[in-house]
């Protein structure tokens, strides 16, 4: 069958589809996201933000407790954003989203383990033990390039591979790209029954217009 090229507006109805199917399916996505908190007083909130071209954004916003008062609670107190290009499927955003908080609770943990006669380097001036410092600080200096790599490519997408590097801090970087590369195809299928769905609406909406 002969396809007809698409005019300028059907491409530019066709890529506001896209748009619109992306955003839904993410949102979707981390509406089924629920996290708890070690805190049973604090809680998590996994959030989608915007969609910006085929670039997704959100964030965790976590309570913070207040390490001055400890019966104070910050609300929201600090968040931890990410950012996903495209759709991989419902299988791979879940594990991205899983593997980007475990990465931040990692980051948390590491603040906690100090050692007795190191010299002072609490990057972040909340050292509670004078006479400690943290055995690896997770705040970032030549030795912590690696952990800070992470965070940068779970909030920033500095690499190209951002997505499948973070998902292998769970599973491990080869099964993270074999599971990326089976979910590929079944990602561009949502997108495009998706978009079929929006264009079938636009039409069905189009005929009911009177002339």
């Amino acid at each position: 069958m002969l396809l007809l090229p698409m005019s300028a507006g059907e491409r530019a109805q066709r890529q506001h589809a896209r748009q619109l199917v992306l955003e839904k399916l993410w949102k979707c996505a981390v509406s089924k996201i629920k996290i708890r908190h070690p805190d049973p007083q604090q809680s998590v909130e996994c959030s989608f933000e915007h969609l910006a071209g085929d670039v997704a954004r959100g964030s965790f916003k976590l309570d913070v407790r207040d390490t001055r008062d400890p019966d104070k609670i910050f609300k929201n107190g600090f968040t931890m954003p990410w950012l996903f290009r495209g759709w991989p499927g419902e299988e791979i955003a879940e594990l991205f989203l899983a593997a980007v908080f475990a990465l931040y609770m990692q980051h948390e943990a590491l603040e906690l383990v100090f050692k007795k006669e190191m010299l002072p380097q609490d990057t972040a001036g909340l050292n509670p033990y004078p006479d400690y410092a943290r055995v690896f600080d997770p705040h970032g200096d030549e030795h912590t390039d690696y952990h800070w790599n992470l965070m940068r490519n779970a909030m920033y997408g500095e690499d190209d591979d951002s997505e499948e590097i973070i998902i292998g801090t769970i599973v491990g970087r080869e099964r993270a790209r074999e599971i990326m590369l089976r979910n590929r195809a079944r990602g561009r299928q949502d997108i495009e029954r998706g978009i079929e769905e929006v264009m079938t609406s636009i039409v069905a909406l189009d005929a009911e217009v009177p002339e």
